[in-house]
């Protein structure tokens, strides 16, 4: 079996795409599995932006490394073979939003804002570090085994970082797809990610919606909260509060 810069022995392909190929390989200098990137440059690329671009692709891992967060995946380290970075990342064992949304449907209200409220968290600390995404979706949030919520596919994407306000959009897009169709009769939860759904995904809106908000009710939306209603006004579907 192939092994790169004499330490990662490729076992299996575990997902690829147009910027690259993730498999399954064994560290053998610590003996353990690893993901390991293989970065690839857009076909037709003329070699000297190729070279450009594997040199940005490298610094965004090594500067992805520093980021210790537990929504993003942990890069390992990063490896050089025949001039072509590789990035070694933690093995986080799970199914990707994708993936659960394309097998059992959309997601429970609270789990969708659990989700949102950890992607956010993530995006917030890959930019802190240096390293926007830029191409967030459903393909690239790990619902791990055990528990957590991962973004992963940093520097996904070629091109400027767009800014936050893409991420804002990406995002809204995100809590979109994990909600069922919209309905007349909706619970208050479902009701209030949808809005924050719309607010964050709209494209007529230049500045991002406040990150600070949205996390804040995404993960109040997470922990079962809803918002006050004053007494005696109408509760849920017209109902009278408290009952």
């Amino acid at each position: 079996m192939t092994v790169i810069a004499g330490r990662y022995r490729l076992l299996d392909v575990l997902a690829e795409g147009a910027t690259g190929t993730v498999w399954r390989a064994l560290d053998e200098t610590d003996r353990r599995e690893v993901a390991l990137k293989e970065l690839r440059a857009p076909d037709g690329l003329p070699a000297d932006e190729a070279l450009l671009l594997f040199a940005r692709r490298e610094r965004e891992a090594r500067a992805a490394a520093r980021i210790s967060h537990p929504a993003v995946v942990r890069v390992l380290g990063v490896a050089t073979e025949d001039g072509r970075p590789w990035a070694a990342m933690e093995l986080v064992r799970g199914l990707t939003l994708a993936e659960t949304l394309e097998a059992d449907g959309p997601l429970p209200a609270r789990e969708t804002a659990r989700v949102g409220a950890e992607v956010l968290a993530g995006l917030r600390a890959e930019r802190e570090a240096g390293v926007p995404h830029r191409e967030v979706d459903p393909g690239h949030v790990l619902l791990a085994n055990d528990g957590r919520i991962v973004v992963t596919g940093f520097g996904t994407a070629p091109g400027d970082d767009p800014g936050p306000a893409a991420e804002r959009r990406a995002l809204g897009r995100l809590l979109a797809a994990a909600l069922p169709p919209s309905s007349a009769v909706e619970d208050e939860g479902v009701r209030e990610l949808r809005a924050l759904a719309e607010e964050s995904a709209g494209e007529d809106r230049d500045d991002p919606a406040d990150p600070d908000r949205v996390e804040r009710e995404l993960r109040r939306l997470a922990a079962g909260g809803t918002r006050l209603v004053p007494t005696g006004s109408a509760g849920p579907a017209g109902a009278p509060a408290g009952t």
